[in-house]
């Protein structure tokens, strides 16, 4: 992979941990969209689960060292167990994440994905995350996860949403002033933004592409069998 290639990518918060085993199933993890992208490709898009370790595993060690640094604030060469741990501890309600799947491939290698992270369970903001592979870049995947994830935090009843992002990762940055992220706050190298789940989610329904928005926003999901 071209470490030269931008990538949108955000750092996940793992402070918080349950103690207790990881759910591999919950409440609508189950549920599926299988959309096309507007070049073509077929992807599966899907809420992700403890069973999803390794897939979390290798996606990050795909990453290029700009990659890792921009998504984890660091430029480890191999993930920390505590990383994939906490990006595989998924309920749907504090920890709400979605992944893409690229169906076009025989592996069907996972190639994005978005979090949605509460530190505790009655906290009244979330902190979105999402990082796309670099060969996947500018083709709409993150709109399309953030869209999917952010319909299950308002069905939770969760309206503020916060992020942050390195100075440098413009791309990051301007996607989420697309998103009615305001100003933002800048700390040393971090820009901190805020925003609205409500607000984000009329934004995404007033973009026209990627066209498979659309499927998403609509909410009508297949399952598996």
């Amino acid at each position: 992979m071209d470490g030269s290639q931008s990538i949108y990518i955000i750092k996940y918060n793992t402070g918080y941990r349950r103690d207790r085993y990881l759910a591999q199933i919950y409440p609508g993890s189950d549920r599926r969209f299988e959309i096309s992208l507007d070049d073509g490709t077929a992807l599966k898009l899907r809420p992700m689960t403890a069973d999803d370790r390794e897939a979390l595993r290798q996606g990050i060690s795909k990453l290029s060292f700009q990659s890792r640094y921009f998504r984890f604030f660091s430029g480890f060469a191999e993930p920390p167990p505590n990383i994939v741990e906490g990006l595989a501890d998924v309920d749907g309600h504090r920890h709400i994440a979605w992944c893409a799947v690229d169906l076009s491939l025989p592996e069907t290698p996972a190639v994005a994905a978005v979090h949605a992270i509460r530190t505790s369970t009655d906290d009244l903001s979330a902190e979105l995350a999402f990082a796309v592979l670099d060969d996947y870049h500018h083709r709409g995947i993150a709109r399309l996860l953030i869209a999917a994830v952010l319909m299950d935090v308002k069905a939770t009843g969760l309206e503020q949403m916060s992020a942050e992002v390195l100075a440098e990762n413009k791309a990051a940055a301007r996607l989420f002033r697309a998103l009615g992220a305001g100003h933002a706050h800048r700390t040393g190298d971090v820009l901190s933004f805020d925003f609205t789940t409500s607000g984000a989610l009329k934004e995404l329904s007033l973009m026209t592409t990627p066209q498979a928005l659309e499927t998403v926003l609509s909410g009508v999901f297949t399952k598996d069998a």
